[in-house]
């Protein structure tokens, strides 16, 4: 357990006074807000923006937005392969690999996605499937994303954070909570309306 925190932070220690210090690689530093920009605005946006549909370029949006994310959640990993290495020593990170790996699943669906039906015309049953597992696929990636932004913030030394860890797990929590809130009565009155 001490050589997995051993790799996340380093100690100084002030000889002069006794004083311990704790500094935070700014490479974890800068990845953790890449990721929470990516996943707890970026990617939420995407979501509303294509379960809206409320302007005629609602496709676009959600592509650029989710592309964002996507560069956002790549550099923010490649940032982290630049500092640790491939790690895949807790469940922060096994999570946090699966998601990368999905989340390129997710955009090569998009690439691959079946033709949209015309105004009036029945969906073809590989556009019905496709729409099924991106959405599907979709709440998924946010789920397991938000879920391991609360995580992450355990890897934040105690020292440098301006309130504990429980409280910062606690905001994360409730804006995943408030985005999927958002989400799920934006689908809700979505499907009322159609």
């Amino acid at each position: 357990a001490f050589g997995q925190h051993a790799q996340q932070k380093s100690m100084q220690v002030d000889w002069s006074g006794g004083a311990l210090a704790t500094t935070v690689d700014p490479f974890l530093f800068v990845h953790g807000a890449l990721m929470n920009v990516a996943w707890l605005v970026v990617a939420p946006f995407a979501a509303l923006s294509a379960i809206t549909k409320s302007k005629t370029g609602w496709v676009g949006l959600h592509w650029k937005l989710m592309s964002l994310a996507l560069v956002l959640s790549l550099t923010a990993v490649l940032l982290l392969v630049i500092s640790k290495g491939f790690i895949i020593a807790e469940i922060h990170h096994i999570i946090g690999w699966c998601a990368v790996f999905l989340m390129v699943c997710q955009v090569a669906m998009g690439f691959l996605r079946p033709h949209a039906p015309e105004q009036g015309e029945e969906a073809s049953s590989n556009r019905k499937l496709f729409s099924t597992a991106h959405k599907s696929l979709g709440r998924l990636l946010l789920l397991l994303a938000m879920g391991n932004l609360f995580s992450g913030v355990l890897f934040l030394p105690s020292a440098l954070a301006p309130v504990p860890p429980i409280a910062l797990q606690v905001l994360v929590f409730a804006l995943a909570g408030t985005w999927f809130s958002v989400l799920a009565w934006m689908t809700y009155k979505s499907k009322q309306s159609a």
